[in-house]
């Protein structure tokens, strides 16, 4: 059955409910923002997924607001968290893919014109760049219910399929590794989502990745940025 990535991601469980995972007492390389196995997700790439991703985000003004009303703001530590966390789980998954020979490209594809749809007045070039921010969850959602499905049967519901994979998921990433820089959230494949650490940005994957898409109102982006200096803000 296909499903869009956009409401896959609108399925994660909170960003930081769990402890990291990966191999206990890796030392990362300087300039890493995390690494997966053993490919390397660079501070650089990261920043670079960040400013384009801040620019298509504040590139529409929130529904609800008054005509000719400034851009929505977002904290730019989310921004930042969400290209790090979206760089680092399509390698995961992109890593399991190809170990699995699993195809999910259709549905891959489905999920990240959605997006492009969402967008339509932003530079292509510019939102292909911000795309890991909108789709790690999703592909990885994908591509572990796929190998539940795989490892389960044809037999198994979605939901069954779902968690086995997850449960694969974590398998792999504790055989692997999965390792953030200090500086972003560590993230853990647990029951059915992927969690991060830290408890004092509590950003729920589901809610950041509805409003980064279609926000329901300015108050409702307005709630999340309140008090933050203008340096930590992104906001065109």
């Amino acid at each position: 059955m296909r499903r869009p990535l956009v409401s896959l991601a609108a399925a994660v469980v909170p960003l930081v409910l769990l402890s990291g995972c990966g191999a206990v007492g890796t030392d990362l390389r300087p300039g890493a923002a995390a690494v997966v196995d053993d490919e390397v997700v660079s501070m650089s790439e990261v920043e670079d997924v960040s400013d384009s991703l801040c620019t298509v985000l504040v590139s529409q003004t929130a529904p609800g607001a008054a005509p000719g009303a400034p851009a929505a703001s977002y904290p730019m530590g989310v921004v930042r968290a969400a290209a790090q966390r979206g760089l680092a789980l399509n390698i995961v998954a992109d890593r399991i893919a190809a170990e699995q020979g699993i195809d999910v490209s259709e549905d891959l594809d489905a999920g990240i014109a959605t997006v492009r749809n969402a967008y339509q007045g932003v530079d292509p070039a510019l939102l292909e760049e911000a795309m890991p921010g909108f789709t790690g969850d999703g592909h990885l959602d994908l591509v572990l219910t796929a190998w539940g499905r795989e490892d389960l049967g044809e037999q198994a519901t979605e939901e069954e399929a779902r968690a086995r994979g997850y449960e694969l998921g974590a398998e792999w990433a504790d055989e692997h590794g999965l390792e953030s820089n200090p500086v972003f959230d560590s993230l853990e494949i647990g029951e059915g989502g992927v969690a991060a650490a830290r408890e004092d940005l509590s950003v729920p994957a589901s809610d950041w990745a509805r409003m980064a898409a279609t926000p329901a109102s300015q108050a409702e982006v307005a709630e999340v940025t309140r008090g933050l200096p203008a340096n930590q803000l992104c906001n065109g």
